[in-house]
């Protein structure tokens, strides 16, 4: 359906109204599979839960209604499945999306000590670099920037929140090795700012324009160090248990999480094994006082096929709901926020074949409405 527009986002009342019970803590579910067939608008359902989140009233955390963060991975995003080619990856991957650099020194000192690496310095770096590109850029500014890097937009995690796209176009830069370029770019087109302030972690002693090279950056993601099959699980348990550590305090004195994971059977396997076996295993493990040990966290799965949740311990703790196709009336209301939104009469006799030839689904029905409106372009002498 391409990029979340809260404009054209109709219907899914019962999905909201769900997730607002598992937010104010009115159910005792925590995990939570919808089930959905291709282009039925699974991704567009996350971004406006996202939005949910943020709609909550302020409270103190853990008390019903305190405000909550929602990080979604997309299996299907050649970004993300880059990021998770093994535990470590997936780790730092959650880490950086949770975007709460102060609550994870635990964790990125472990990751030090089995790659070697000075782990996790840079993350501050590059909340402040997207801070800064956020105040001097507009989104539509933003899209132009990244087209001048070779970086697709629109592709990048983040729907529509201006500052989560900045960080993330950071950090693809970082991973590709080019975060020098960027700033080098963001020098020349706004140099009333100082871009490489707090950035020494990153850039290392990158020389300024018209200085001389200096010492070579720090290298980050390191790949973990070990000699043996032993090594590397003992190496992955102080990972896990570390990260565990630092997402419950983070959920503890902030706010509850919201892991949410789409396309779900596109996930690697070792990806999927960490998030039943971990993640999953952890949430129904008793705590204190006959609580959770992850009480404010939450799992969000979409996709066609549900995880066999027969042999962990969150069996009590999931629901299951599906995405049915639109009817015609909610086809009806998507094609009058359409018509609103780009100013185009669609006549409401065109709703009926509408809903039948997108067979209700969100996805083909914004297809055929965009053909539509090509199509009334098209004849107006205007666009000729």
């Amino acid at each position: 359906m391409g990029t979340y527009d809260k404009d054209l986002f109709v219907d899914r009342g019962p999905e909201l109204a769900g997730f607002g019970k598992l937010l104010k803590r009115e159910t005792a579910k925590a995990v939570w599979f919808i089930a959905a067939a291709e282009e039925m608008g699974k991704s567009w359902l996350i971004e406006r839960l996202r939005e949910a989140c943020r709609a909550v009233p302020d409270a103190a955390p853990g008390e019903k209604g305190a405000p909550a963060s929602l990080v979604a991975v997309d299996f299907r995003d050649r970004y993300e499945v880059h990021e998770v080619q093994d535990t470590l990856s997936f780790v730092r991957l959650l880490r950086n999306k949770l975007d709460y650099p102060q609550f994870f020194g635990p964790l990125n000192e472990v990751i030090g000590g089995v790659t070697g690496s000075q782990e996790g310095a840079g993350l501050s770096a590059l909340s402040s670099l997207a801070k800064k590109m956020g105040d001097s850029y507009g989104s539509d500014q933003l899209d132009i920037l990244a087209a001048d890097l070779d970086v697709d937009y629109e592709d990048l995690p983040g729907g529509d929140v201006k500052l989560k796209k900045a960080l993330e176009l950071a950090r693809e830069m970082q991973r590709r090795g080019q975060l020098l370029r960027l700033v080098e770019k963001l020098e020349k087109e706004r140099d009333q700012v100082d871009w490489r302030q707090g950035m020494e972690s990153q850039l290392g002693a990158a020389p300024r324009p018209g200085e001389a090279a200096g010492a070579p950056a720090p290298i980050y993601n390191a790949p973990l160090q070990a000699d043996s099959d032993r090594d590397r699980e003992e190496a992955e348990r102080r990972i896990n248990d570390a990260f565990f550590s630092c997402l419950k305090a983070l959920t503890t004195e902030v706010h509850p999480v919201i892991l949410a994971f789409d396309s779900w059977e596109k996930a690697p396997t070792e990806t999927a094994g960490w998030i039943k076996g971990e993640l999953l295993d952890r949430l129904g493990r008793p705590g204190q006082q006959g609580r959770r040990e992850l009480e404010q966290v939450i799992v969000l799965f979409t996709g066609r096929e549900p995880p066999d949740f027969s042999d962990l311990p969150v069996r009590e703790l999931v629901a299951q709901s599906n995405l049915d196709p639109f009817d015609d009336d909610r086809v009806g209301e998507f094609v009058q926020a359409y018509a609103a939104k780009f100013h185009v009469d669609i006549p409401a006799g065109d709703v009926p074949n509408l809903r039948k030839y997108s067979g209700g689904k969100p996805g083909k029905l914004a297809d055929m409405v965009q053909e539509v409106l090509a199509e009334k372009e098209s004849q107006d002498p205007f666009f000729r």
